[in-house]
């Protein structure tokens, strides 16, 4: 079972760090978050991205997928 959800990141939200932005988002630790983003990666506008601290820009696409454990 997982959980899907796609934001699309808007003008007060560029230059936000992933890991700070998914973690603010999806109501889970940053910590959780960084794992899972160094672990299976994030898409962002199509390319996956496995750096927790990869900044936003806006208009960036991302589809956050969690899987439950």
């Amino acid at each position: 079972m997982s959980q899907e959800t796609t934001y699309t990141i808007d003008a007060i939200d560029h230059k936000v760090r992933l890991d700070v932005y998914l973690a603010r988002q999806m109501e889970l630790s940053r910590s959780k978050i960084q794992k899972a983003i160094k672990h299976e990666g994030v898409q962002i506008n199509e390319k996956l991205i496995y750096v927790p601290h990869h900044f936003l820009e806006e208009g960036d696409v991302v589809p956050a997928v969690l899987r439950a454990q």
